[in-house]
This record gives C-alpha cells, sequence and structure tokens, in this order.
C-alpha cells in the first residue's frame, strides 16, 4: 500500500519495511503517554488531558520543540510498543481523573488511532479525542478520520512559502495546511463545542507559533485563516519559543520572543477580527518546554 498520508506523498510500501519522509513503518512507535495540561484551557479543564507523544514526524522543523522525539534521525526502535501496551498505559492515564485523549504528531500512525479507540470502547471508555497536529497532511487522510477525532488541533506554522521552505523543507505548507485544516473544518465545524463545564467536547482550534525575527510570517499566516476560513475560528497564538533542534543557520531563532514582537502579532490578530482563543505569556516559555528524559516530560 502507498503511503500518502502526508503532503509529501512519499508512496513508500511501509509495511515491505520502506521508509518515506518520517522513516516510520508500519509499526507503533510511542515516546510518551502522559497527563498534560496544555496551552488551551478548554481542553480537560481542571485535570488536562491524556496525551501520547508519537515518535518521529512527517515535518522536520528545525526549530521543532519536540526535538527529542521527533528528529527522524534518531533510532526509532527505541520508542517500539504495541497496540496492547499502548492501551494500557491510556487506560492507565485517562484513569487518574482525564476523560480527554490527545494524540500528538499522529500523522504516520493514522492506521492505528481507529483501532486503539475501538480499544478503549470495548473498556467503556469514550473520551473525547484531540488530534494534536503540524498541519501537513493530505485531505484524503483527514477525511479517514471523520468520526473519530472530536477536536482538531493542528498548526498553521506558516503564511510565507520561502520560510516553509527554508525552515520546514516544505515550501508548499502555507497551501497543504491551510487545505487541510478545510477539511478538518468540514468535519467538525469552524469553532468549538463545549459542554456544561466548560470543556471543548468538539471543533477546531488553530495554533500558530509566532517566531522571533519572523513577523510578517505570522501576519501572512493569520491573514490566510481569516480570508481563507474565517476569524471567528478559535485561535491559540503561542508564545513559547524556546531555541530548539538545528538553529544555527538561523540567528533569528537562536534567542526567544520578545515582548514588542509577540504584541504586534497579536494586535494584528485582533485587526483582523480574531476575538476567539488564546494569547500567551512569554513566561509560558519556561514550563511548555519539554524534556522526553522524564516519565513526564512536562514535569519542571
Amino acid at each position: 500500500m502507498e503511503c500518502q498520508l502526508c503532503a509529501f506523498r512519499c508512496k513508500v510500501n511501509r509495511a515491505a519495511q520502506q521508509l518515506g519522509v518520517c522513516r516510520v513503518d508500519n509499526g507503533l512507535y510511542v515516546a510518551a503517554v502522559c497527563q498534560h495540561r496544555g496551552e488551551e484551557p478548554v481542553l480537560g479543564v481542571g485535570q488536562g488531558i491524556c496525551n501520547v507523544f508519537f515518535a518521529h514526524c512527517n515535518l522536520q522543523c528545525c526549530f521543532c520543540q519536540n526535538c527529542q522525539i521527533s528528529s527522524n534521525a534518531r533510532p526509532i526502535v527505541t520508542y517500539s510498543t504495541t497496540l496492547d501496551d499502548l492501551v494500557t498505559r491510556v487506560v492507565t492515564c485517562l484513569g487518574q481523573g482525564l476523560d480527554t485523549l490527545g494524540l500528538v504528531s499522529p500523522t504516520p500512525y493514522i492506521p492505528w488511532i481507529a483501532p486503539l479507540l475501538d480499544a478503549l470502547h470495548q473498556r467503556s471508555l469514550y473520551p473525547t479525542v484531540v488530534y494534536n497536529t503540524n498541519g501537513y497532511e493530505t485531505p484524503q487522510a483527514i477525511e479517514s478520520l471523520n468520526g473519530l477525532v472530536d477536536i482538531y488541533l493542528p498548526d498553521y506554522k506558516y503564511g510565507s512559502y520561502d520560510l516553509a521552505r527554508q525552515l520546514s523543507h516544505a515550501p508548499d505548507y502555507p497551501d497543504v495546511a491551510l487545505e487541510a485544516i478545510q477539511a478538518m473544518a468540514a468535519q467538525v465545524g469552524l469553532t468549538l463545542q463545549f459542554d456544561a463545564q466548560g470543556t471543548a467536547r468538539r471543533g477546531l482550534i488553530v495554533r500558530h507559533l509566532v517566531l522571533p525575527g519572523y513577523l510578517d510570517n505570522s501576519k501572512a499566516a493569520l491573514v490566510n485563516l481569516a480570508t481563507e476560513l474565517s476569524p471567528d475560528l478559535y485561535l491559540s497564538l503561542l508564545a513559547q519559543y524556546v531555541p530548539f533542534g538545528d538553529v544555527s543557520r538561523f540567528p533569528n531563532l537562536q534567542r526567544r520572543l520578545t515582548q514588542p514582537e509577540y504584541d504586534q502579532v497579536a494586535s494584528y490578530a485582533y485587526h483582523l477580527g480574531f476575538s476567539n482563543g488564546w494569547t500567551q505569556e512569554l513566561s509560558s516559555a519556561s514550563y511548555y518546554a519539554p524534556d522526553f528524559s522524564k516519565p513526564n516530560p512536562f514535569e519542571h
């Protein structure tokens, strides 16, 4: 079977151990399963959510904050697991009073999602499912998730084709991710639905990380979202950039974001009509930076 889950469309037969950009065969590779109080407060209000962090990634961003586990240059066998083991770990995590399941960097693992959820349903567990992705998927991959995902949580990293090429080797990212997000919105709607406690249960949240020194990229990304989707969508405007990964060729990325930079982008979002969602304090960079050498990467 030719793999065309992401927009690189490698067309490799992963079952035959052919490896594409993500370097993932048809196995299951999980770096961490943990309770996580994340950036969007409406996800798992109070307790946080159970996040499954998959290893490797189809999009190799040079600044990735999860580079310890997302770099495809690292041996993936370290994270090899079975469906039964993953189910056990998720059941244990949800047993801490959680009712939301986050799937982080899940694109290469889309074929495993239905079996995972079926196994949970057999145990009478029906968590709200959050699909947390870089956005570089094909519309066909998103269509295969119809009925499985409750909340889509995609990044929209770039409005600049050139920056997408430089930092992620994906010059078509602005168009590809926009099309993928439109496919997500067609399934679950453009906004969010909440329960009586204010916990999000269905819908779409789009994340955009403001990169230091690249404010024009952020503004272009916001224009794309406003014009091609809607300024009514829930926008999570992140200020948590920390110099991770291999950013030696990019001086702007060797420092943190400044308050004036972030304020300029936030003001621009407001100017475009965005009013739903969240902004961040710059201090968030200190406590959202993970360390995957720990059992819970977010314990500081």
